[in-house]
């Protein structure tokens, strides 16, 4: 029966590739885009569009995620009616 140092152990954790973190990519595609979302939403739903705009921000927004709130922020504050 041969025993295994406490070094030998160490030298074979080390030795393996550590697993990446996942934590930057949920940031990137889950949180920034629901914070985009909301904003969007909270920025529509105030103000008054004529015709169906609103409806078509809105359902841009839910349905593209990240393209969609960038959209509205470049395109569809201006086209609010004041």
């Amino acid at each position: 029966m041969s025993f295994v140092s406490i070094q030998q152990i160490c030298q074979v954790a080390t030795s393996q590739p550590q697993p990446r973190s996942i934590v930057p990519l949920i940031i990137f595609f889950g949180v920034i885009p629901l914070a985009f979302m909301a904003y969007c939403l909270k920025d529509i739903l105030p103000k008054t569009y004529s015709g169906n705009l609103k409806k078509v921000w809105i359902i841009l927004i839910i349905i593209l995620p990240m393209l969609g709130p960038l959209l509205y922020l470049f395109i569809g504050q201006d086209k609010a009616t004041r």
